[in-house]
């Protein structure tokens, strides 16, 4: 049995890992031409095979399940397939059956794929730009010089910097050396100073000085303190209900400093929402980014907040379920003391007020941990070496 379960979870990661990198390098790098056409509905096609013939295995392990977990999951895949067309079509389907799936792989498992798909996915793409394989991006925005560093456009490596840098941390918490601390610093500020992109840079910057400060004092921050617990739990509802504070509610002067400061996201959040309205299954839309010359449009609408593009694409009922599930996975952080990938959760949900990437899978593996509310067993919780002694009572 131990053996049967250890190949299903390397069939999963070894599928993940390749769908992964596909999608990284089709749909947010320059080698997109070189990677589309029939290419595209054969990943897809394998990726959903892979899923299948893993539920299997799953299926035939079975012993016990929640009769309303079950229903709660099935209902989840109907509102995927449901609003699939709004957004990448088949690419979204497989990428929430690999979200649904993850339910009893090993976490550990899914962050080692993913740091090796960024890996090599930064290799592939900089390096190729550096030696001409790839043409890069170049834009000169409010007197900042962006290089895309081989990516299809300025903001994409910085956010696969900031992911890939939640993801070690969440996967070595405290235990990661000194010198992988470093390292980290070395690629974030590397990419910073190419792309300047500012959002992902100063959480990257958070995360890593909250890992040394613990590392240092050898002991847990976020997950000690009853404010700072509660926080950390609810903080995938605290996070939009601010946004939407922001945008609806502040008054004019803190909304122009706080837009000025995100570049016009608060602005654009508030257009989307009153030019497109919310629904409870979203709509098709196509938004205006650059114009057939490359410069940004003067019609420029596009959502960049994650809840308000859920909310207006996916519908309100996606994004329930999107933000239900995270706070389940935020408290059942800070309930094992799970003190890093607490304070990595914070991140994302900060992050996923600006940035549109909270479930995109090919930037961010911690959509996965959505399906361990499907799952009778919620150890997985405790990423590296925590134990489930520890655990909050």
């Amino acid at each position: 049995m131990t053996k049967l379960i250890f190949n299903k979870e390397n069939l999963f990661c070894g599928a993940f890992f390749v769908w992964c990198l596909y999608m990284a390098l089709f749909i947010t790098t320059n080698y997109s031409a070189k990677l589309g056409g029939m290419l595209q509905y054969i990943m897809v096609a394998f990726a959903i095979g892979i899923i299948i013939i893993k539920e299997l295995f799953t299926l035939s392990e079975i012993k016990e399940y929640s009769f309303f977990r079950f229903s709660l999951m099935i209902l989840f895949l109907l509102v995927v397939i449901k609003i699939m067309g709004h957004s990448y079509g088949t690419i979204f389907l497989s990428s929430m059956l690999f979200v649904i799936s993850a339910r009893d792989v090993s976490f550990d498992k899914i962050l080692k794929a993913f740091i090796w798909v960024v890996l090599i996915l930064f290799l592939l793409t900089i390096v190729g730009s550096k030696i001409g394989l790839v043409s890069s991006m170049y834009s000169a925005q409010n007197g900042r010089y962006r290089n895309s560093l081989g990516f299809s456009y300025v903001s994409f490596p910085s956010q696969y910097a900031f992911f890939f840098t939640a993801a070690c941390l969440a996967l070595k918490k405290k235990s990661i050396s000194y010198w992988s601390l470093i390292g980290l610093l070395i690629l974030d500020v590397y990419i910073y100073k190419n792309a300047v992109t500012s959002s992902p840079f100063v959480l990257s910057m958070a995360l890593l000085g909250y890992t040394f400060v613990v590392k240092i004092l050898k002991t847990n921050i976020m997950v000690k303190f009853t404010f700072t617990r509660a926080i950390a739990t609810c903080t995938f509802i605290l996070a939009p209900l601010c946004l939407w504070w922001l945008c609806f509610k502040a008054p004019l002067a803190l909304f122009t400093e706080v837009d000025k400061f995100v570049n016009n996201r608060l602005q654009l959040s508030v257009d989307g929402i009153k030019n497109f309205g919310v629904s409870l299954f979203g709509q098709k839309i196509s938004f205006i980014t650059l114009d057939s010359v490359g410069r940004f449009s003067s019609n420029y609408n596009y959502i960049d907040s994650s809840y308000f593009q859920n909310l207006v694409v996916n519908g309100i009922v996606f994004t329930a379920f999107i933000i239900f599930l995270f706070t389940y996975v935020a408290y059942k952080s800070v309930h094992y003391r799970n003190d890093i990938l607490a304070v990595v959760l914070i991140a994302l949900s900060i992050h996923a007020m600006f940035d549109p990437q909270l479930v995109v899978l090919w930037y961010s593996p911690f959509a996965m941990l959505l399906s361990k509310y499907f799952s009778m067993d919620d150890s997985d919780f405790i990423v590296g070496s925590e134990v489930i002694s520890k655990k909050i009572l």
